[in-house]
């Protein structure tokens, strides 16, 4: 199913966007030539990649760093249980073998689901994570910078659907939890959680979900905007021409082609015939080659990002 759809934003209705957002660190996100950025986390994390507004960003940001920029998101995903099939490769040996330099963590939505009671649990877990990837070089040369990004406000949309009201006092907490667990080991913190509850409050008429947690193209685009800025990589009038437009949604697609690409080698349907029981069965013993041909088109997806015109 193709997930991509063109949709051109009304520049008059993103000049009138002010968005505040905190973020602990005054400087600007360090991004290098040549980063390896790997995003982690729950399902606001995988579903990133479908929309792509914030890679295509960070492109048009760095347009000569030749980025690779791989989303390893899988819904459901909480900061100490990432539930994968029988064989699956080990995350460490994930990031040493992409050599990962920078790495966005998003968690805290799931876990706000259980409560004040479990609040110390999450700081804990979260806390032993950062540890351990703290702890390693997977680039060969130096422990990977991390941002910890906070869980978006829960958006009251009416109907049939829940209101946020309750979720969003835990959801609060959770937030609280993450910035304090980055400021204790010195990571980037990137609250989305204030700059999403206030948009919500002053924007009814303009939804950012459709269900109250999942965002919708519209909101991937505002939402992109706020990680922008919350990392001092956007001033509040970097607002693009018309003729930007046209190239940065040429430069999206080609972003979606190389996402696509890279979820479908690594998240790919009925995984056991490639990791699990069913890996040594007749039917799989050619996969093996076929997956080392599709790392192939994932390189080159990802030089037609590099090579694609950027506006700045």
């Amino acid at each position: 199913m193709e997930w991509y759809c063109a949709l051109r934003i009304a520049s008059g209705l993103v000049a009138a966007m002010v968005l505040q957002v905190s973020s602990v660190g005054a400087e600007p996100l360090r991004v290098e030539k040549n980063d390896s950025i790997v995003i982690l986390g729950n399902a606001f994390a995988e579903r990133m990649q479908i929309f792509g507004y914030f890679e295509t960003f960070l492109h048009c940001r760095f347009p000569g760093h030749k980025l690779r920029i791989r989303n390893m998101g899988w819904s459901a995903d909480e900061v100490d249980k990432r539930i994968r099939p029988m064989g699956f490769p080990d995350l460490f040996d994930e990031l040493k073998e992409l050599e990962a330099d920078l790495i966005f963590l998003c968690f805290g939505f799931n876990e706000s689901f259980q409560g004040p009671g479990r609040l110390g649990h999450y700081r804990t877990e979260l806390g032993k994570f950062l540890t351990e990837l703290s702890g390693r070089k997977f680039n060969g040369e130096s422990a990977p910078r991390i941002v910890l990004v906070s869980p978006l406000a829960f958006e009251s949309l009416g109907g049939d659907l829940p209101n946020g009201g309750r979720q969003n006092e835990n959801l609060k907490l959770y937030s609280s939890a993450s910035a304090q667990v980055a400021k204790r080991h010195r990571a980037r913190f990137l609250d989305l959680f204030t700059p999403s509850l206030s948009w919500m409050a002053k924007h009814p008429d303009q939804d950012l979900t459709f269900n109250g947690i999942h965002l919708t193209e519209y909101g991937d685009y505002v939402v992109s905007q706020m990680m922008a800025r919350g990392l001092e990589l956007l001033g509040e009038t970097a607002l693009p021409a018309e003729e930007a437009n046209a190239a940065a949604e040429k430069l999206r697609r080609a972003v979606y082609v190389k996402n696509h690409r890279f979820f479908a080698w690594w998240h790919p349907p009925n995984a056991s015939y490639i990791h699990g029981r069913r890996n040594k069965t007749r039917g799989s013993l050619h996969l093996a080659e076929e997956r080392e041909h599709r790392k192939f088109f994932i390189n080159y997806s990802e030089s037609i990002v590099w090579g694609t015109v950027k506006p700045k």
